[in-house]
């Protein structure tokens, strides 16, 4: 309106809530401005809660002071960017580099700016007057008896105070730890003792245990994406790895420091302590992974066509190399585990399905000798002498003669209740060379659990849709909004087919009835048909048939070597916009554009060493928003299109799943915590964006892939009910068990 603000961290004095204070009378704030969802102030000094769109309150100031003292001191701001998006991303994920400060930077002012600058506000410095205090040194210990002081230095993680109410965990906990310590130690007798990692999700992909037995690292959700966490044993909860968000199935080098992991498409390590994950392949090991004591890591991909047995790299990183090669018939190799000095190789083999049809084996390393051994999966060789594996729902045993490459009796179940995976084969448990045993309690069930369909409105009001409860996944609605097409996967989730929702009469309709994985609908223009994934016919393509269930199912085009095809979107001119991820030089999701005139043929649209997936036209088709991890984590980014160009990125710590309203004027992502997240839009031949609002977040289902949609008179959307809620089963640790399976 013409009018000029200067602005400054006014936002304490604000909320201070004195009665002669207005807020919405300051001249540099509003009332509105610390309401969830509101991005406000100068995005160099900015708080990570404030960048979030949190609410706030005067540690955001604090944060401010610790940003403008390190760049008085230093001539260089603590979190800095080209634009402000890239300066919000530093706030969030960035640290502080301390290394720039003055050699003579006194330790009390290196200990309070450590204090000011704490992402998590809960351990930030709370009142400013603390900080004079600090500096005073009222919060240092008497000087020793030499006079001299004990010298301070900057917080680091693993000094911040513990929270009270952490002080106040069940006594039995705090028992289970103590004791994991002392019978860990070589002195004293060593006794058979139990305790529980509590979880918080029923969702876990892969466990670990350190060699010594010190820790345990397991693979959970957090802000809607997998991480992993770490247990020590002297600590009382797992903390997240930074660095680790996309892992999975983690395993430990001989040594205990570094942590080896998967993601999408690739293999990695790091570092116990954290640090930057290291690449060491662009392959990926869903199917297990273990480090040799000569640095050679050996590992099972997922599974693909053309990779069927297990590879090998080198701990430092370079070109895999297979190491077995199975026949057809043989099925695949899986879940690898090396014997304590490397000479002996134990793995699983067998088809996909069904589970009793695996069987354990042993390779010779040196020799090459390879034996089939018994039923089962997930082996690992025990000091004792026993070869450990999963059957069914259990762990079982059986001695084994290492120079025969023989059992030397007949296997015995020896611990009840233990996940093992009907999919692929994962027995959920570990082994540490101290005899540490931990193992996740079985499930009790498997498959994916039935849900509802919701529409939610931008103020976050839910109101059902009357449908039966089934396990619908990527609803899509039709164009004239009266149809929503679902993938439903019950009772497995890899026998899926098409089903078309009837809104204003509550039914189901089913499309497809083979039930051969027919996933990922979406609608064709004119709302009478259907395009899906499907591996029918034993590879996988896309297919069209109509929405209506009659008729054959028509394959559009198929691609070789591609474990994924997702169609979203269609063009002015009627081609088919797809995510495809191949399975040649790694798993890479790309973005795909296919002519459905003449031969069909395929070109790439978006194509980086970074996974681009989930691409969206706006109503004009001149503009496309995809998602992509080109930073280490998925960004929402828009382009030009069809010609591509001006490319921005519109989201702020990390987004995925974009859909445009139908006017155009706004794009809504998947954001982290649950959060739906909406950009405006504001069009032209120069188009800009707005700041990332929140819109709603909750509990609403989640996973690989869009499970929501958004009406086409754009006031509400469309989500899939969160899943029952159940108490997830703990990882149970089991300390010396080593000397009960003796």
């Amino acid at each position: 309106d013409g009018m000029v603000k200067v602005l400054d961290f006014g936002l304490a004095k604000a909320l201070e809530g004195d009665a002669g204070s207005d807020p919405s009378e300051s001249p540099t704030m509003t009332a509105a401005a610390t309401r969830a969802g509101v991005i406000m102030g100068t995005a160099a000094y900015m708080s990570p809660e404030q960048a979030k769109g949190k609410v706030v309150d005067k540690r955001a100031d604090i944060w401010a002071f610790g940003a403008v003292v390190y760049e008085m001191l230093t001539g260089l701001r603590a979190f800095a960017g080209g634009n402000v998006l890239d300066t919000l991303a530093a706030v969030l994920r960035a640290d502080v580099n301390w290394d720039v400060l003055p050699p003579s930077t006194p330790a009390r002012l290196l200990q309070v700016l450590g204090a000011c600058l704490q992402k998590d506000p809960k351990q930030r410095v709370h009142d400013i007057a603390d900080v004079r205090l600090a500096m005073e040194g009222v919060f240092e210990p008497p000087a020793s008896p030499s006079g001299e002081a004990g010298v301070a230095s900057p917080l680091q993680p693993w000094q911040r105070p513990i929270p009270a109410v952490i002080a106040a965990l069940a006594l039995v906990t705090l028992t289970g730890i103590a004791v994991w310590s002392l019978t860990s130690r070589d002195a004293g007798p060593r006794f058979v003792s139990r305790f529980a990692i509590p979880l918080a999700s029923t969702t876990m992909h892969g466990m670990a245990v350190s060699p010594s037995g010190d820790r345990v690292v397991y693979a959970a959700p957090r802000n809607g994406q997998l991480q992993l966490f770490v247990r020590a044993r002297d600590e009382i909860e797992a903390v997240p790895l930074r660095g680790t968000e996309g892992a999975s199935h983690p395993f430990f080098s001989p040594d205990g420091e570094w942590i080896g992991f998967s993601t999408d498409d690739e293999l990695k390590k790091i570092a116990v302590e954290g640090r930057t994950p290291v690449t060491l392949c662009q392959l990926d090991a869903h199917r297990g992974a273990t480090w040799g004591p000569d640095d050679t890591i050996v590992f099972a991909p997922r599974n693909t066509p053309n990779l069927r047995g297990l590879m090998q790299v080198s701990a430092a990183g370079g070109e895999p190399r297979p190491l077995t090669s199975p026949p057809p018939e043989e099925g695949r190799h899986a879940w690898p585990h090396f014997g304590p000095d490397g000479g002996l190789l134990f793995f699983t083999t067998g088809p996909d399905a069904p589970l009793t049809s695996k069987r354990v084996a042993v390779l010779s390393v040196e020799t090459g000798e390879q034996k089939t051994l018994t039923a089962g999966t997930g082996p690992a060789y025990v000091a004792t002498g026993h070869l450990v594996f999963g059957r069914e729902a259990s762990l079982w045993a059986a001695g084994f003669d290492r120079e025969r490459l023989e059992l030397t009796g007949e296997p015995a179940p020896i611990v009840e209740s233990v996940f093992v995976s009907t999919g692929n084969g994962a027995a959920n448990y570990a082994l540490a060379n101290d005899g540490t045993l931990a193992y996740r309690v079985a499930l009790g069930t498997s498959g994916d659990p039935a849900t509802g369909l919701v529409w939610v409105d931008r103020q976050g009001g839910e109101h059902p849709v009357d449908v039966p409860a089934r396990a619908y996944r990527s609803p899509r609605i039709s164009p004239d909004g009266t149809r929503v097409a679902v993938s439903i996967g019950d009772p497995s989730p890899d026998n899926s087919d098409i089903w078309v929702v009837d809104l204003s009469r509550g039914t189901l309709s089913r499309v497809t009835t083979d039930s051969e994985n027919n996933r990922s609908p979406a609608w064709t223009p004119d709302g009478q048909r259907l395009v899906f994934e499907s591996d029918r016919e034993g590879t996988l393509g896309l297919f069209l048939k109509n929405a209506d269930g009659q008729g054959n199912a028509e394959r559009l085009f198929t691609m070789d070597n591609t474990n994924v095809l997702v169609p979203t979107a269609w063009t002015a001119d009627g081609d088919l916009v797809f995510t495809y991820r191949t399975v040649e030089g790694g798993y890479n999701y790309d973005v795909g554009l296919v002519s459905l005139d003449g031969e069909r043929s395929w070109r790439p649209l978006l194509r980086a060493e970074s996974a681009e997936r989930a691409a969206v036209l706006s109503p004009a088709a001149t503009w496309i928003a995809y998602s992509s991890n080109e930073t280490g984590q998925r960004e929402v980014y828009v382009q030009q299109f069809p010609e591509l160009g001006r490319r921005q990125r519109i989201s702020v710590d990390g987004g995925g799943n974009p859909v445009w309203s139908p006017d155009g004027n706004e794009i809504v992502y998947q954001g982290s915590e649950g959060r739906l997240m909406a950009v405006s839009v504001h069009p032209g031949s120069d188009m800009t964006f707005g700041n990332p609002s929140v819109l709603f977040e909750g509990t609403y289902y989640q996973a690989d892939g869009r499970h929501y949609d958004r009406d086409p008179d754009g006031g509400r959307f469309l989500m899939i009910a969160a899943p029952p809620q159940t108490d997830a089963p703990p990882i149970n640790v089991v300390l010396n068990w080593s000397e009960e399976l003796k």
